[in-house]
């Protein structure tokens, strides 16, 4: 899609601009990327140039465009159970086996007598 010099919107997704940070003096900066990519040939990886520009507005607000893109972190790992639930079931298991093995002789006694 074809844009005039003057035209907000970029010429294609390599193209944008970004705000900087404030300059000492308080006057905020707008950065104007303007990135030209060149394939020489199918060997050669895309060679990638770029100019910055530095527009200093005296009054009124300043407009960005960004692209966002996708952050990939490495995974985190959970485990399932973990080991303090893990001895709580070890725990209350022991608890209902006593109890059980409790009932058992209970019962034993009370046929034999």
């Amino acid at each position: 899609m074809p844009s005039s010099r003057g035209s907000s919107q970029p010429r294609d997704q390599t193209q944008m601009s970004c705000i900087s940070p404030p300059v000492p003096s308080g006057k905020p900066s707008l950065l104007l990327n303007r990135m030209d990519e060149t394939v020489s040939n199918i060997s050669d990886m895309a060679e990638t140039k770029s100019m910055f520009r530095e527009v200093l507005p005296k009054q009124g607000q300043l407009y960005v465009e960004d692209i966002t893109t996708m952050v990939l972190c490495k995974p985190k790992l959970l485990p399932l159970k973990s080991l303090t639930l893990e001895k709580l079931e070890k725990m209350q298991q022991a608890a209902q086996d006593t109890i059980h093995q409790q009932e058992m002789t209970e019962k034993e006694q009370k046929i034999t007598h």
